[in-house]
């Protein structure tokens, strides 16, 4: 005896509704993956570079600023005359 006569309706449509779900959760891993084969592939022709961050050592160019920003650091500040 139903309780709920919409109920087989509504099971049939979340059902359906679950089924297309699942149907676009499985292309978008699809896609996912395509896009990663295609990723690795590019990354395999490139040739790796050295990551200077993670070595702890500096960029020529950033060694340059840094010896710059230091002397700027070095100079005293010239103190203003106060009017009277």
């Amino acid at each position: 005896m139903p309780i709920d006569p919409w109920g087989p309706d509504v099971v049939r449509q979340t059902k359906a509704a679950r089924q297309q779900m699942l149907a676009a959760m499985q292309k978008l891993q699809k896609i996912g993956s395509q896009v990663a084969q295609i990723r690795a592939t590019a990354a395999a022709s490139v040739p790796p570079v050295v990551d200077l961050d993670a070595l702890g050592e500096e960029d020529e160019n950033e060694e340059k600023k840094t010896v710059k920003t230091k002397a700027a650091s070095a100079r005293t500040p010239r103190t203003k005359k106060r009017k009277k």
